[in-house]
């Protein structure tokens, strides 16, 4: 489930840093 979680987390930042 590490995948996954890593994959939500770079989106959240992507979305962050817009």
């Amino acid at each position: 489930m590490s995948v996954p979680l890593r994959f939500l987390w770079l989106n959240h930042t992507a979305q962050s840093s817009i």
